[in-house]
């Protein structure tokens, strides 16, 4: 169940939000187009990796492309709250922001093949202290611009930058920048009633 839920836009997109959830629960991301940082402020929350159930406790975050990864957190215990705040990362705003050129963290890795959709962080002390900084914002609305969330979006992929984590946000930012890329095996799937020609199906091999 939903008791709160607040949020800022930027640009016509939703870009923060706080929510307060209590157990039992079960939120599906209603946005699929971009990557997202949650981080668990305050009980904890289960989510979903190689059919297996993961279990996040207070002060980690998960960073996830919600294009490729289950979409889905809960939480089975009974009458916990459960406080979050989630991040995301569309791709035009993050064009749109660095109109120049894109930082290093945001940019195709082209020697680096992974299908690698989600990340663990642990408790990180910087980013602890960011998401306190965000709750300010959240307590005082009015102070709220879009310049303010312009600076913590960029901020929030400067920390990332910096944590042990860089290398496996750094591949799941890039996947949002770089087209598709599709097995021979997802080919045939999704062909599976239709007649392919070796032409059609040579961009896999």
């Amino acid at each position: 169940m939903i008791i709160d839920h607040k949020k800022y836009d930027l640009f016509g997109k939703p870009l923060l939000h706080k929510l307060v959830l209590k157990s039992p629960f079960t939120f599906d991301f209603p946005i699929t187009d971009n990557a997202c940082f949650l981080y668990m402020l305050e009980g904890e929350m289960q989510y979903k990796l190689d059919d297996e159930k993961i279990n996040l406790p207070g002060k980690h975050s998960l960073f996830q492309n919600c294009i490729n990864s289950d979409k889905q957190i809960s939480n089975e215990n009974l009458g916990n709250n459960n406080e979050i705040v989630i991040i995301n990362f569309h791709p035009d705003i993050l064009r749109k922001i660095y109109d120049k050129e894109l930082p290093l963290l945001l940019k195709s890795q082209k020697n680096i093949v992974s299908n690698k959709s989600i990340e663990q962080i642990n408790n990180d002390f910087l980013i602890q202290k960011y998401i306190e900084g965000l709750l300010f914002y959240f307590e005082n609305p009015s102070l709220v611009n879009e310049e303010i969330l312009v600076l913590k979006l960029k901020e929030i992929i400067l920390l990332l930058s910096q944590t042990s984590n860089v290398e496996a946000v750094q591949v799941i930012l890039s996947q949002l920048f770089s087209p598709a890329t599709y097995t021979f095996k997802q080919i045939i799937e999704a062909h599976l009633f239709s007649q392919l020609t070796l032409e059609e199906t040579g961009a896999a091999s």
